[in-house]
């Protein structure tokens, strides 16, 4: 039956039961009045303060599958409930009866309230109590009326004999069945067609159906009534049977239920925190590529004007050097072409002298600046080759 858990035919057979059994508890209440038993499945309130009208409009088939299974589960509950109820009042009834029809065979055990009772069990053990009970009593009264009766009829008859054989007439003494017997008998065969209704429902075999189909009489005889009662007595067994098993799959279900809620809400947890990590994650890789990007600008920023710099001293060395080179190159032709004149010439030399100095020291502070350009440059190449890894 798992595998039908929250089908929608399911539950609309439930809803369609529970408002049958409602009609059948409206009409007993009618004959009996007010139950003042709890309910099974809200044990703080009245069995017959529950609103099913609301409760049916709460639990019905939708789009959510796990909604679907709780309705599912509920319903059934309900069912329990409402049998529940109808047993009581069932047993109510026929405490009615006997103590308006037979009020001085009233056992003092049958006064006691057993309708506060919610054992599925315990319930209808009492009701079958009852009814073996009340079939005692009729069984004893119809032997007491036969032993009292007369063979021949008498002339006169007292007041009480009047009285016994309007409550309770037998064949014997008239052409139809007493009152009591076929109120009895009645009562019987509504109650019958309950028990098989709900024997059908659920799939279990009726042994009152099968009693039902083998008799037609109108007023059944004493032993057609025992076998009706033992018939009756066998289907609220597998009645009994069957509710503690639809019970226990019940809790079952729930806890199954509950463990998978349980379940979901671990998992969603753990999707939360995982996402959560992913999220940091990739803030934390955000906020580093940003950060690489802004060290490697400011460092080819920082580059570039390293880079400008040396280039305008080697411009400006090179115009020295060429500015140098043009002087001495005067001073060499102003050298030859005054030959004569020794103390210059000497000074020139000096002069020349100084200036190759200065020139061999340009010279070796642009090598030196160019060893430094290339260097720069080659680091510059491995930071940039580094952040491209």
């Amino acid at each position: 039956m798992a595998h039908l858990l929250g089908s929608k035919t399911c539950i609309d057979s439930l809803r369609v039961d529970i408002d049958d059994m409602q009609t059948v508890i409206y009409e007993i209440i009618g004959k009996t009045g007010s139950l003042k038993c709890h309910s099974w499945k809200f044990p703080d309130k009245l069995a017959t303060d529950i609103d099913i009208k609301e409760l049916l409009e709460r639990y019905q088939h939708g789009k959510n599958e796990l909604d679907n299974q709780v309705s599912h589960i509920v319903l059934f509950e309900i069912i329990i409930d409402r049998l529940l109820l109808v047993v009581h009042g069932s047993w109510h009834f026929l405490y009615e009866i006997q103590a308006k029809l037979l009020p001085n065979t009233i056992d003092s055990a049958s006064t006691v309230n057993l309708q506060t009772s919610l054992s599925v069990g315990l319930v209808v053990k009492k009701y079958w109590n009852k009814l073996l009970h009340l079939f005692s009593v009729l069984q004893q009264h119809e032997t007491s009326q036969k032993r009292s009766n007369p063979t021949s009829s008498l002339p006169v008859r007292s007041k009480s004999t009047v009285n016994s054989e309007k409550q309770c007439q037998t064949i014997e003494t008239s052409f139809s069945p007493c009152s009591s017997c076929l109120k009895y008998q009645e009562y019987l065969q509504d109650s019958s067609e309950s028990i098989i209704n709900l024997c059908h429902l659920y799939n279990l075999p009726s042994s009152l159906a099968h009693h039902r189909c083998s008799t037609s009489a109108t007023c059944e005889s004493f032993n057609d009534m025992t076998h009706w009662i033992d018939s009756q007595s066998k289907d609220f067994d597998r009645l009994s049977k069957h509710l503690e098993y639809l019970h226990s799959t019940l809790n079952k279900t729930k806890q199954d239920l509950d463990s998978s809620e349980y379940k979901c809400k671990q998992l969603n947890e753990t999707n939360r925190h995982l996402q959560q990590i992913i999220h940091n994650e990739k803030e934390s890789k955000k906020k580093l590529e940003e950060l690489h990007e802004h060290k490697l600008i400011e460092i080819k920023k920082d580059n570039d004007q390293y880079q400008w710099n040396l280039n305008e001293q080697i411009k400006l060395l090179t115009t020295q050097k060429s500015n140098l080179e043009q002087r001495l190159k005067e001073i060499t032709e102003e050298s030859t072409s005054r030959g004569e004149q020794m103390e210059k010439l000497e000074l020139s030399k000096i002069e020349l002298k100084f200036l190759m100095e200065e020139r061999v020291k340009s010279d070796d502070l642009i090598k030196t600046l160019e060893e430094d350009r290339i260097r720069l440059q080659t680091q510059l190449d491995v930071v940039k080759r580094d952040l491209e890894e």
